[in-house]
């Protein structure tokens, strides 16, 4: 597959509409909140309380471009960027022995694919900045770090012990600023570093430490997770824990099934495994029974932090999982299915390997075919090729640039209360949540004060 140039193409096809939508995309709702002119930082510190002045922290200081509208097209493009990068780093790490630098690079695209035309709700994560910055870095964090401390079990010298180590601390503290999804996967990779010593004396039960250690951190996070008075005074009381658990499992399970039986990740799945058969993965004796051993441990951090993420959804988001969790949720499982493919290929002895794999190049095409065709039918490059061919994108920046344009010569001739236009195309893949017909409604206040106005609403719509 590396050698053909059209699967190559077909790749980069599918990743280009998603590049090319950033462009277009704009600022909208806690955008204005987080702005480097700081006029709604207090206003919202105030709203949300104490314990989420490092969220604020972290997005006041990372992101410049959050409300820069000339630049705004930036933070989508470093998303997908960055998780591109992400996956490519990984499989480096995992398969830099096995794997030459241009497969590395095909898998690389053909998991980033994977993963941008399956994203449950990429509008409010990767096109809106102060969700991406909120979310985004823990899905990021959650697989680097674990690769990180698999090569700190494997390092050969205390330096590069020590190096890894720093490494790993340098990203925890980095997650720990983050929303509360990110602090309950790193929760549970930190209790994964209290297993290490059993790993690497390679003794085979770490699992129930690890899931143990991951219940009581997440105990910790729900008891001081934002949102929890909020969904307390929504039910009129404490929700039992019971009540709480079992929604989590349930929706969990029926979130793993989905993904697991999307039609891309059951043709990608073989294709990867013999591709690492005729790389010759597996075929040294004495790391087989180490890689058991970390096989055990990916699981357990895999199941912990998801269900930790379910769970936080479900008390501290009003009983509901929002969008921007089903990406952190499919992200960490994408990378989760790279390693637990790499480690489950070596259950098959080397002598059966042979026998599995297609004798003829027809059936191996065909599915490679079933592939590329499922990723170009994938419901975000539906979704995207509407918005681009149609132009509702075009014409939806268009009218907010031009709105912009309105404010500030309403700004030059000295108004300071303002009525804009209702827009007429919203993209389905851009974030667009917009400003309300009431100037006090939520987020019409903020986008006033950004822009120095007593007021700002928008027109009521003409019946017709």
């Amino acid at each position: 597959m590396e050698d053909n140039n059209f699967i190559w193409g077909c790749l980069l096809f599918c990743l280009a509409p998603f590049f090319f939508l950033a462009f277009f995309a704009y600022p909208t709702l806690d955008d204005y909140s987080f702005s480097w002119q700081d006029p709604n930082l207090d206003g919202y510190l105030s709203y949300a309380g104490p314990r989420r002045l490092w969220i604020a922290g972290a997005v006041r200081y990372l992101h410049a471009t959050t409300t820069h509208m000339k630049s705004y097209w930036a933070n989508a493009c470093a998303v997908l960027i960055l998780h591109f990068l992400a996956i490519l780093w990984t499989m480096r790490l995992v398969f830099r022995h096995r794997l030459d630098s241009k497969a590395i690079l095909f898998w690389s695209l053909c998991f980033s694919a994977l993963l941008f035309v399956n994203l449950p709700d990429p509008a409010n994560s990767v096109y809106w900045a102060t969700g991406a910055m909120a979310y985004h870095p823990g899905s990021l964090i959650t697989p680097i770090v674990l690769i990180v401390l698999l090569r700190l079990m494997n390092a050969d010298n205390f330096k590069q012990r020590t190096w890894w180590c720093l490494l790993s601390l340098v990203l925890v503290t980095v997650g720990m600023f983050t929303h509360w999804p990110t602090i309950a996967a790193v929760l549970c990779i930190a209790s994964c570093c209290l297993t290490w010593s059993l790993v690497y004396q390679n003794r085979t039960r770490p699992f129930m430490a690890i899931i143990a250690l991951s219940a009581l951190c997440c105990l910790y996070v729900v008891a001081t997770a934002p949102g929890n008075d909020a969904y307390i005074e929504s039910r009129g009381g404490p929700v039992p824990l019971a009540e709480l658990l079992g929604k989590s499992v349930i929706s969990y399970f029926q979130f793993l099934g989905t993904w697991v039986l999307c039609p891309s990740v059951l043709l990608a799945t073989p294709l990867f495994i013999w591709a690492l058969w005729r790389s010759g993965w597996g075929k040294q004796p004495a790391k087989i029974k180490i890689s058991f051993g970390l096989l055990q441990v990916f699981v357990a951090i895999f199941i912990a932090s998801q269900f930790c993420v379910v769970l936080l959804s479900y008390y501290g988001a009003l009983g509901s999982v929002p969008g921007r969790v089903y990406n952190v949720l499919f992200m960490n499982f994408v990378f989760a299915w790279i390693v637990f493919l790499s480690i489950a290929a070596l259950l098959v002895p080397v002598e059966l390997r042979s026998k599995l794999i297609p004798s003829t190049a027809v059936v191996e095409r065909l599915i490679v075919g079933l592939f590329v065709v499922v990723l170009l039918c994938a419901p975000n490059m539906r979704v995207a090729a509407d918005d681009i061919l149609t132009g509702r994108c075009f014409r939806y920046h268009h009218q907010l640039t031009a709105r912009e344009s309105m404010i500030k010569d309403a700004l030059t001739k000295g108004i300071r209360s303002l009525s804009v236009p209702q827009l007429t195309v919203r993209p389905q893949l851009l974030s667009n949540h917009g400003l309300a017909t009431s100037p006090d409604e939520y987020p019409n206040p903020r986008v006033a004060k950004y822009w120095g106005l007593d007021s700002i609403r928008l027109e009521e719509e003409i019946e017709q």
